[in-house]
């Protein structure tokens, strides 16, 4: 699973046609966004890169999300009728309609539950150009509740600071498992991933890598997030045996998935106010 971003350009990673981030020095670096805006075909054999199918209720803040009916991007739940993902995946979208509670995006294997929503929060200053802000709320018209549905914890004020260097992170999500295969993914995949300092990143993708963005190494290609994750989550799990939400799928080298080059989040450390206000979510001291 990975994302698209450019060096060369930023590549934003919803399902659909690639979108290519205006040039930024290098960062001119062209990004390509992870979600997909063409039409879909499931594709029911193959797997995230480097990742592992995911098992029922493991990952049960993961949703899958139809864009307008022609559209892909992942989310997170933090609560029972929001949902956390990137703002490249709600702008210009009207109408999403959420698949939770299976890792089946067909929800034919176990019980699963499906709402629409129309109401969605795209951040003020989210910028199409360099991806900055690319963060963004879905308000459910119905509640998400049952088997396998639960909300991701959001990180606490105290890890607005952290940079969350050299941890062991989960991406995961129906995404692409290659820059070959244009089809989605059928089942839930994740894989484990290294997050690297935004130092080693601004040294591939230019200083479009501020504070608010947070990269992983994709092990030369081998591992990562690709077209389709876009706005699905990026996980750590805390020393109290609980995963926290410390990215949102955004951006991969405009070259492709697998270029070698790191894959790019929004990091959500940095909106918890945000995100706060526009949902009525408590900050965690």
């Amino acid at each position: 699973m990975k994302i698209i971003v450019c060096v060369f350009a930023l590549i934003v990673l919803v399902h659909c046609q690639a979108k290519s981030i205006a040039p930024w020095a290098r960062f001119a670096a062209n990004i390509r966004t992870n979600s997909w805006r063409s039409v879909i075909t499931v594709n029911r054999n193959t797997k995230i890169v480097g990742g592992s199918y995911a098992t029922n209720g493991q990952l049960p803040f993961q949703v899958g999300m139809y864009l307008d009916g022609t559209g892909f991007c992942g989310g997170s739940l933090i609560s029972d009728t929001v949902i956390l993902t990137a703002g490249h995946c709600v702008v210009g979208t009207r109408t999403f309609t959420v698949h939770a509670g299976s890792i089946d995006v067909d929800l034919t294997t176990t019980p699963a539950q499906i709402v629409t929503a129309t109401q969605k929060i795209l951040h003020e200053f989210y910028s199409p150009t360099n991806l900055l802000n690319d963060i963004g709320l879905v308000i459910l018209d119905a509640p998400l509740t049952g088997t396998n549905i639960g909300a991701i914890r959001l990180p606490n004020r105290l890890q607005i600071e952290e940079t969350f260097e050299g941890a062991v992170a989960t991406a995961s999500g129906w995404g692409r498992v290659s820059d070959d295969d244009g089809r989605l993914s059928q089942f839930l995949k994740f894989v484990n991933v290294n997050i690297i300092s935004n130092v080693d990143c601004e040294a591939i993708y230019g200083p479009a890598v501020n504070d608010a963005k947070l990269c992983i190494d994709t092990n030369s290609g081998f591992e990562g997030t690709c077209f389709g994750d876009s706005g699905g989550p990026l996980t750590i799990t805390e020393a109290d045996g609980i995963s926290t939400a410390v990215g949102i799928t955004s951006f991969v080298d405009d070259g492709g998935c697998q270029t070698g080059n790191p894959a790019g989040f929004t990091r959500v450390s940095m909106y918890i106010d945000w995100i706060s206000q526009h949902s009525g979510i408590p900050v965690r001291p």
